[in-house]
């Protein structure tokens, strides 16, 4: 019998990369398979060399209760030295420029300025219902735990995105077909009268959701997030079929009471 580990990832800002390159930092529309991982192995405690064969099993589902807005973030890297000085006046010791091989050099030679520049983007104020489902529930088990206890800090794929709590909802033995369209929705509260008028008058919303895709299914795409190891000489990945669709918004969703045959299992 699956299990699964029903997570609710939400924050100020999470990136979700899968085609990072360089100085573009992208991001997916929802949480990736790699980096949900990498936040569960990171609270375990493992290095990045360490193997990850235990997770090979896992598939994830998610469900998009508040899509947020994209932002993005120009960066600089790589500026900056310090020539020296100690006092007030010789703060125009302080370059906004390093030479070609990173050495310090004086603002006069501005024709050998280096630096890096890039954008990073990211989801403001996103909530994802997220699904890890797997044959074996002492994992999922240890990782519910991890993500409560974390030995090191954890981030919403991008470092610096801190997670709201709570973070873990439960381990449940329903499959993730009948929670991606019965779990509570969680957008924020003070969002519910207004979609429960919807729901009365015909017309719910529709909550994009993203899940496991059979072979040959004509509507599946190709998402190569599923982390064969994260040594950053040795980074590998491989790709997963998902499939993209909607379900509605319910008047059950909406209330407390739509978890109540979905019970935690001990650990």
């Amino acid at each position: 019998m699956s299990t699964t580990l029903v997570l609710r990832l939400a924050g100020a800002l999470q990136s979700w990369g899968t085609r990072s390159h360089f100085a573009r930092r992208d991001t997916e529309r929802e949480p990736t398979l790699s980096g949900v991982i990498g936040m569960i192995t990171n609270a375990m405690g493992y290095r990045r060399e360490d193997s990850l064969e235990r997770f090979a099993g896992l598939t994830m589902a998610s469900r998009t209760d508040r899509a947020g807005v994209l932002v993005d973030d120009f960066y600089t890297a790589g500026v900056g030295a310090w020539h020296g000085g100690s006092t007030e006046d010789d703060r125009l010791y302080w370059t906004a420029w390093t030479d070609t091989d990173g050495a310090p050099n004086h603002p006069k030679e501005p024709s050998k300025a280096k630096g890096n520049i890039g954008i990073k983007h990211y989801i403001a104020d996103g909530i994802f219902l997220v699904l890890l489902t797997g044959d074996d529930q002492e994992l999922l088990n240890d990782c519910a735990q991890a993500l409560r206890t974390p030995r090191r800090a954890y981030y919403l794929g991008r470092r610096g995105c801190i997670p709201e709590q709570p973070l873990v909802l439960a381990v449940a033995s329903e499959p993730p077909e009948t929670l991606l369209r019965s779990w509570t929705w969680l957008d924020h509260p003070d969002h519910h009268e207004t979609a429960r008028q919807k729901v009365a008058a015909g017309v719910p919303p529709q909550l994009p959701i993203l899940e496991t895709a059979a072979s040959g299914d004509p509507l599946a795409e190709a998402r190569a997030d599923v982390p064969l190891g994260f040594d950053p000489l040795h980074r590998e990945y491989r790709t997963r079929l998902v499939r993209r669709s909607f379900v509605p918004l319910t008047a059950s969703m909406l209330q407390p009471t739509a978890n109540a045959a979905q019970e935690e299992i001990p650990s």
